[in-house]
């Protein structure tokens, strides 16, 4: 969902596709068409495009139990000026929806999924470009709408689309 998602934005926002495109066409790809990890996993554009799509598009948004079971939590609220003391024992949760939004908690994970995210979208950003009446290799949204069928309306362990939503669709042309 979260590449799809990222598609999606691309997509709907060319100039953004267009600086990545110009990023990714400094490498040099082999017969495949794949790039090498060694050659996008410090490209600066390609990181930034990857790290807001896991922000705002986690995989998951189950809610995270934590329980302190001896001592209180203590929260410092500084824009407000306030201190919270949540009591030990107390279940608290968060989904990782909510905190991936939150740039004061946000922190970079270095996965395998974030390192197959890189070479699937640049993969797909170098072989095909915009489709914008062009003869050769392109994409393009196709009947695709970002709160139907892109943001997650309901939440069941993973995020889920509006009902009836087909997800996205991309046309691809050759």
């Amino acid at each position: 969902m979260t590449i799809a998602a990222t598609q999606h934005v691309l997509l709907a926002h060319p100039e953004e596709l267009l600086k990545l495109k110009a990023e990714l066409s400094k490498i040099e790809v082999d017969s495949t068409g794949i790039p090498a990890l060694s050659q996008v996993e410090g490209l600066p554009y390609l990181n930034a495009v990857i790290q807001e799509a896991l922000r705002v598009h986690p995989g998951v948004l189950t809610r995270q139990m934590r329980v302190s079971p001896e001592v209180p939590i203590v929260y410092v609220d500084k824009k407000m000026d306030k201190t919270y003391v949540v009591p030990p024992g107390s279940v608290t949760s968060m989904s990782p929806l909510i905190t991936h939004r939150n740039p004061a908690a946000f922190e970079d994970p270095m996965s395998l999924a974030r390192r197959e995210m890189e070479l699937t979208l640049a993969t797909i950003v170098i072989k095909y470009d915009l489709y914008m009446g062009q003869e050769g290799p392109s994409m393009e949204l196709y009947d695709t709408e970002r709160a139907r069928d892109v943001d997650a309306y309901s939440d069941y362990i993973i995020p889920v689309p509006e009902a009836g939503s087909q997800g996205v669709r991309i046309r691809f042309r050759h």
